[in-house]
């Protein structure tokens, strides 16, 4: 299969639009085999389709799934009829043994009944149940999206360091109104990176050499300890089921910047090391705290030097001047404030939860 630039050109004006349209264009040309069938036709918008069918001998179940052609509003939904027709297939060929004996995997007419949203939680439980020791999702209302199984992951993750802290998670039914999944897939998104973040401080404050806690001195200590109940000596809070991920996130940050600092001897703080992250402690405290704000900036400046997705939007040495994230993208990123449909203000927040998290969330 060759990618038509002309195609490209005259319809979707880069090859990123075009992406659906040559994902189509290369299963219909790869998927060619006597055991397939192939009927074409059309969806309600115009866009050509192509279903393939598949008789399972083993079972004389008939497996299908039907593809559609068009813009990239079509290419997750592709995606996951892929996926369905594979597991209808495949039955529990891809999973352990534990998730037969649990009667978590399901038959072809289970599979079929899945939505798209309901696939890929499935898909993010099986594969955790099947290679995570210590971590059972069970299937439930929430863990029936793709954010409710994620999150329901992260906080088992989080009990194997946290015992002692009781992380709720957002539910579906603490939302209500025309865009209650939009609002749960935030809140959940929220306390996700939350429970990651206090992850994070553990693994620091637990990790960090003694030595360096010992010179720091008790002026840089949080109150944190295995279980996250009581007061010891930490580098990092740990917050518990109310934090924001944006606390512990900016102190991160600030620390890993100015460590490197210290021990490089290119530090602001101070000549020897134990007397600048003394500083870095007092300077956490003081007027100079980092902001999470902060933090998004760099990493934003970090990425715009690398990846321009800010200005410019086109590159000179890019074949015919194109875009390297296509224009609606770009604009929308450039444009900020008008385009910020979750409250980001930050051109690469934008780009990452507006284009990428909560399209898939969303389904």
């Amino acid at each position: 299969y060759a990618v038509v630039d002309s195609d490209i050109n005259s319809t979707y004006g880069t090859f990123i639009k075009a992406l659906n349209h040559n994902a189509y264009a290369f299963v219909n040309a790869i998927l060619v085999s006597n055991k397939i069938a192939k009927n074409t036709g059309t969806d309600g918008q115009g866009n050509a389709t192509t279903t393939f069918s598949y008789v399972n001998t083993d079972t004389n179940e008939t497996c299908s799934f039907t593809l559609t052609d068009g813009t990239n509003d079509k290419l997750i939904h592709n995606a996951c009829e892929l996926v369905r027709f594979v597991l209808e297939v495949t039955g529990d060929e891809f999973f352990s043994d534990v998730l037969s004996a649990k009667g978590a995997i399901k038959d072809v007419a289970g599979i079929r009944s899945l939505d798209d949203q309901q696939v890929l939680a499935y898909i993010i439980r099986s594969i955790i149940n099947s290679l995570v020791d210590g971590i059972w999702i069970e299937q439930t209302a929430d863990t029936d999206t793709i954010a409710g199984a994620a999150a329901d992951a992260v906080k088992q993750l989080a009990y194997q360091d946290l015992p002692g802290i009781d992380y709720t998670l957002p539910e579906i039914t603490d939302f209500t109104g025309s865009d209650a999944f939009k609002q749960y897939n935030i809140a959940v998104t929220e306390k996700v990176l939350a429970i990651l973040m206090d992850i994070a401080a553990f693994k620091l404050n637990t990790e960090m050499d003694t030595n360096l806690l010992t010179n720091i001195g008790p002026t840089a200590a949080y109150g944190t300890t295995n279980d996250g109940n009581s007061n010891a000596t930490g580098l990092v809070p740990i917050q518990g089921n109310s934090g924001v991920y944006g606390t512990v996130l900016s102190i991160i940050a600030h620390w890993g910047v100015n460590y490197w600092a210290c021990t490089s001897g290119n530090s602001d703080y101070g000549t020897s090391t134990p007397t600048c992250l003394l500083n870095i402690a007092l300077a956490l405290n003081g007027n100079n705290s980092p902001t999470v704000d902060n933090v998004w900036t760099d990493l934003q400046t970090i990425l715009n030097s690398l990846i321009p997705i800010t200005t410019p939007t086109t590159i000179v040495n890019v074949p015919d001047n194109r875009p390297i994230i296509y224009a609606g993208v770009a604009n929308a990123v450039n444009a900020q404030g008008n385009h910020d449909d979750y409250g980001y203000g930050n051109s690469l927040k934008t780009l990452l939860f507006d284009y990428v998290i909560f399209p898939v969330l969303n389904l």
